[in-house]
């Protein structure tokens, strides 16, 4: 069944929703560039083989050229929000998703990743390897994104982004129950060990999938570049990254802004 949001930007948000599952509602979060397409991808797996609908909305809205700001404000999409359902592909949580009934009773999955190797990754993404929308104000927006990346260094990049983590860290903190129905995974404890990742996932989520399956389901998945390459979405899975691209001034200005997270998380050198 297709459903059609009228958003506040007179664009439609096309969703299509499959008859839900008998099972609870359950939602994947991450952060942009923490490991957000492999969990997603990892996800996308177990739910075909349990035959649980899932609903991306920011993936239906990026392929509409959508973009994050003319969606996520958007209380409409709070009504789609029922059991039966797997919820993916956020890398924030939405406003019009912070009071809903069925997210706070539900479990919920957060992958995070040390945020001065995110802002790095985000640097190479925009300028190379991201894709761009075919349409909308996101292509537009995408391109002026990757020539204002090119136009700058690195260092002087991954300063301006730094915010913009950073309030989206602080928001799973402040609107997500980190002391209930939330299991927090760090893509530097995860990204060389699938197969445990994925256990660790559908037993908090009390799903049960045969190991061959799962042995199948991680295989698929490790995939570890022999060389860098900036123009591939897996650059480099190595963490530590930021310690190789940025200046020591740099990463003391990141330390400086992120220090609670690098604690709270232990990304400690």
């Amino acid at each position: 069944m297709k459903v059609e949001i009228s958003l506040a930007s007179k664009q439609i948000l096309t969703l299509d929703l499959a008859s839900p599952s008998s099972y609870p509602a359950f939602f994947v979060f991450s952060l942009h560039k923490a490991g957000s397409v492999l969990l997603n991808q990892i996800m996308i797996d177990i739910t075909n083989y349990l035959d649980i609908p899932r609903v991306d909305i920011p993936s239906s809205a990026f392929s509409e050229g959508i973009t994050l700001d003319q969606w996520v404000n958007e209380n409409e999409l709070s009504k789609i929000i029922q059991d039966g359902y797997c919820y993916l592909g956020f890398r924030v949580i939405p406003p019009f998703m912070r009071d809903n009934l069925v997210l706070k009773r539900s479990k919920k999955i957060l992958l995070v990743r040390d945020p001065r190797d995110l802002v790095v990754s985000r640097f190479f993404s925009i300028a190379y390897s991201h894709a761009i929308p075919e349409k909308g104000l996101k292509k537009s927006m995408m391109l002026s994104a990757r020539q204002q990346a090119l136009e700058m260094t690195i260092d002087e990049y991954v300063v301006r982004e730094a915010s913009f983590f950073l309030k989206n860290w602080n928001d799973y903190h402040n609107y997500l129950d980190f002391n209930q129905d939330l299991k927090t995974f760090r893509y530097e404890d995860v990204i060389f060990n699938k197969e445990k990742w994925i256990i660790d996932m559908l037993d908090f989520l009390n799903f049960n999938i045969p190991q061959e399956t799962i042995k199948q389901i991680a295989s698929k998945y490790d995939i570890r570049p022999t060389e860098e390459n900036p123009d591939n979405h897996i650059r480099k899975v190595i963490p530590g990254d930021h310690k190789e691209k940025l200046k020591s001034s740099t990463i003391e200005t990141l330390n400086n802004l992120f220090g609670d997270i690098l604690k709270r998380y232990q990304y400690t050198d």
